[in-house]
C-alpha cells in the first residue's frame, strides 16, 4: 500500500513516464505479496518461542527471588506470543491475507489511477481525446499542461465515466478500467475468465471494508463461488489469496500489453 521510502526504479520518470507508473505499482504489489511470506517465518518462529523462552529464564532465575515476578511476566508474554502464533497457523493465516490483500487492491486501485493521471498530465494527444469526451463541459478548470493535482481529478472523472458506460456491468472491474484506457487510446484486453476473478476479488474487498468479510446472499447471487461461505466470514486462506493477487496480476500484464503497443520501447 505504501512504504516509508518509494522503491528505486529501473525506469526514468522523465523519459520513461508511459512506464513508470506501471512499475511503480507492481513494485509495491509485489512488496504487500512478498512481505506476507516474511511474516509467516516470523510466525513460524513464535509458534515456539514461548516454551524454548521460558526455559531460557528459568535457568537463569533462582525460586523466590525479587526478579521472580519479572521473570514471570516475560514468561507470560512469551507464552501469550506463541498462542497467537499456534491461532494464526491454524486459521491459515486468514488474518494476514487480508491484510495483504487490502494493501495489494489499494496499491492496484492507486497505480491505475496515476498511471491515467500521467497519460493525461504528459500527452496533449490524450488530453485533447479526454477534452472531447467530456465536451461541452469543462474537463479541468487548468490551462495545459494540467498540474499533477487536476491530472488526478481528471482521472477520478474518467473512471465516473466508465462505470456509467451501459457496456461495463457494475461488478466488470477489469471492464471499467479497459474502458477507462479505452478512452485514452490504449486497448486492455483481459479474457472473461480472468476477469470474473478479479471482479469477484473486488467484491470481497468491499465486503472486507464495510461487512467486516460477511457473505451475504447478495454476493452469492453475483458471485456463486462465494456460496459455502453465506451468512460467514469468508476464509482467505493460501489459495484464495494467491487467486486473487493473480488476477490483478493478469489485467497488469494486459495492461502493460496495451502500454507496449501505445509506445513501444526504443532500443
Amino acid at each position: 500500500m505504501t512504504t516509508l521510502n518509494e522503491p528505486i526504479l529501473g525506469t526514468p520518470k522523465d523519459t520513461g513516464w508511459p512506464y513508470y507508473d506501471h512499475q511503480m505499482m507492481t513494485s509495491h504489489l509485489l512488496r504487500e505479496y512478498f512481505d506476507t511470506l516474511n511474516y509467516k517465518s516470523s510466525i513460524g518462529l513464535a509458534v515456539r518461542h514461548g516454551e524454548a523462552f521460558s526455559k531460557f529464564i528459568d535457568s537463569r532465575t533462582t525460586t523466590g527471588s525479587e526478579n521472580q515476578k519479572k521473570a514471570d511476566l516475560l514468561k507470560k508474554q512469551a507464552v501469550e506470543l506463541s498462542s497467537w502464533a499456534v491461532t494464526m497457523k491454524d486459521e491459515g493465516f486468514h488474518d494476514l491475507h487480508v491484510h495483504a490483500f487490502i494493501g495489494i487492491w489499494s496499491s492496484f486501485e492507486a497505480g491505475i489511477e496515476n498511471i491515467i493521471a500521467t497519460y493525461v498530465e504528459r500527452d496533449d494527444d490524450i488530453a485533447e481525446k479526454v477534452i472531447d469526451l467530456f465536451m461541452p463541459k469543462q474537463v479541468s478548470p487548468d490551462a495545459r499542461p494540467w498540474s499533477r493535482a487536476s491530472s488526478l481529478a481528471v482521472a477520478k472523472r474518467i473512471e465516473r465515466l466508465a462505470m456509467k458506460d451501459v457496456s461495463v456491468k457494475r461488478t466488470d472491474v477489469s471492464a471499467r478500467y479497459a474502458k477507462m484506457f479505452y478512452f485514452l487510446g490504449l486497448d486492455v484486453e483481459v479474457r472473461d475468465s480472468d476477469a470474473a476473478i478479479l471482479a469477484e476479488a473486488n467484491c470481497v474487498r468491499n465486503i472486507l471494508l464495510h461487512r467486516y468479510g460477511k457473505i451475504e446472499s447478495s454476493d452469492v447471487e453475483a458471485f456463486p463461488s462465494l456460496a459455502k461461505w453465506e451468512g460467514k466470514v469468508m476464509h482467505m486462506d493460501q489459495e484464495k489469496f494467491t487467486q486473487y493477487f493473480n488476477s490483478i496480476k493478469t489485467f497488469l500484464m494486459a495492461l502493460f500489453d496495451g502500454i507496449n503497443a501505445k509506445w513501444p520501447p526504443v532500443a
